[in-house]
């Protein structure tokens, strides 16, 4: 019976040594660090995703001028931005990044038709860094509002008539006119007046129109849809 008792006594005795020895080896374990919580932040502040919202105000200047004589349907146009691009404070576009686009439809009707346009979709922008944005925009309006019309659709008119057109009006009236003083008088001059004036209504009716929009020439586009930006590459 005593034999029994030290036995039991020893397997208890034994029992706990391992389990403090066990514990010992636990908590000498190195246990992981923490995650800082700023490089947290900052990881999904570098991939948070900017956008520009729709309606947004770009201004870009012509680098070659356009014509609707001489280009047609396909023909690509480009220029500068002329100002900064800024959202919450930051400039996220710079002033000289290059936009590009398409011409996409040239009219140079005769007068009598209505007045020559020409139609351009915005199609790009190309950052200092080569990083190169597609975006949807119309054009709005011009930097010389006396000389060309943009209408709805962002299509750019030309005038209908000019200085230059009254100029041949009164050229041609006074032609006339002295055509009709030599061969009539004072009634034949009112005649030959008229009959000029008539003359060149209808030249003037029948002749193409071109708009030429110079290089140079300061174009202002709205967003139609909103622009896509990393935030990663920006500074």
């Amino acid at each position: 019976m005593v034999r029994n008792v030290a036995t039991l006594m020893k397997f208890c005795v034994g029992t706990l040594i391992l389990s403090a020895t066990l514990m010992a080896v636990a908590g000498s374990q190195p246990q992981p660090l923490p995650v800082a919580a700023s490089n947290t932040q900052t990881t999904n502040e570098n991939h948070r995703q900017l956008s520009l919202p729709t309606g947004t105000a770009i201004r870009m200047k012509l680098d070659k001028p356009l014509s609707s004589d001489h280009n047609k349907p396909g023909d690509t146009f480009s220029g500068k931005i002329t100002q900064d691009i800024r959202l919450d404070g930051r400039v996220v576009v710079p002033a000289g990044a290059l936009l590009s686009g398409k011409v996409m439809r040239v009219s140079s009707p005769r007068r009598i038709k209505g007045k020559p346009s020409l139609a351009l979709r915005p199609e790009q922008i190309t950052l200092p860094d080569e990083m190169r944005l597609p975006l949807s925009a119309v054009v709005v309006d011009t930097s010389q509002p006396k000389k060309f019309d943009v209408d709805d659709e962002g299509h750019i008119h030309g005038r209908g008539r000019d200085a230059g057109d009254n100029l041949e009006t009164l050229v041609a009236t006074g032609a006339g006119a002295g055509v009709g003083a030599v061969a009539g008088g004072g009634a034949g001059a009112l005649i030959g007046a008229g009959a000029g004036a008539t003359v060149s209504t209808a030249h003037w009716l029948v002749k193409h129109r071109s708009v030429v929009i110079p290089a140079g020439t300061e174009l202002v586009l709205e967003l139609q849809r909103p622009l896509s930006l990393n935030a990663e590459t920006r500074n």
